[in-house]
């Protein structure tokens, strides 16, 4: 199988997203993001996220991938489970953020569809 293209690790000081902001959004199911950057490392903020992943590109880049507002603990009863949430927002300091984090995906998809993983 072909090793990843894009390489990152999960962050792990969740302060170091500190004056990120929303930098665009992604339409992808719980199950496939789980296949491209692991289990989600922060979870839930208790408020508006249900889960919420902090990564670090080789290149020093850092975003994060979270719900807002359109899980249960916005929502409650009426919100989705976070199995069932394909809306995401993308965060970061700058674009080079969302390109990293579409760049991912797409290295993801790509092997598994190739290799049927």
């Amino acid at each position: 199988m072909e090793s990843r293209i894009i390489k990152f690790k999960p962050l792990d000081d969740q302060s170091r997203l500190n004056m990120s902001h929303k930098v665009g959004d992604l339409e992808l199911s719980f199950e496939k993001l789980i296949g491209t950057f692991g289990e989600p490392n922060f979870g839930s903020d208790g408020y508006k996220t249900d889960a919420e992943w902090g990564i670090e590109f080789d290149d020093g880049t850092i975003a994060s991938i979270y719900n807002y507002k359109n899980g249960r603990n916005y929502n409650g009863q009426y919100g989705l489970d976070v199995e069932d949430i394909y809306h995401w927002s993308i965060g970061g300091f700058d674009d080079k953020s969302y390109n990293k984090v579409m760049d991912a995906v797409c290295d993801y998809l790509y092997i598994s569809a190739k290799y049927g993983t």
